[in-house]
């Protein structure tokens, strides 16, 4: 199994590499797929056919005044008139690794361990909980 490449979320003045992927809304009128002609027109688009990225899409995120918004596309999708799109759709959690991997378990599905995380939790795009765990 190939390691995907990652989306990343600004947050606290820090980019990090999110071991998640967040679900928008494909039909919405923010955002727009690239026909497959103009996705394949780009050539920095390339690694993002790979085996590296089977989504065909790298997601900006960002944190500001707690609220969470879609930022950019790389890839297949596009955030139209390029302004970021504040997620109202998403509530649920997410962890921003810190720090070094200190382990992988691949009898969990590659759940992956840092020295530090911070837990995010989210009721329609507002940012109502995060709690930094550190590794023993």
């Amino acid at each position: 199994m190939t390691t995907q490449i990652k989306d990343v979320c600004r947050y606290l003045g820090s980019e990090y590499k999110m071991p998640v992927y967040l679900a928008f809304p494909v039909d919405g009128e923010r955002i727009r797929e690239l026909d497959p002609i103009e996705f394949a027109k780009d050539e920095s688009n390339a690694i993002l056919t790979s085996t590296a990225c089977w989504r065909n899409y790298v997601a900006t995120w960002e944190i500001t005044e707690g609220r969470l918004f879609l930022v950019q596309f790389e890839g297949k999708f596009q955030v139209v008139e390029n302004q970021p799109l504040f997620a109202d759709w998403f509530s649920g959690e997410f962890e921003l690794p810190q720090g070094a991997l200190l382990d992988c378990n691949i009898e969990l599905d590659f759940t992956l361990k840092y020295e530090k995380s911070v837990m995010l939790k989210f009721v329609d795009g507002i940012l109502i909980q995060s709690t930094l765990s550190e590794s023993a």
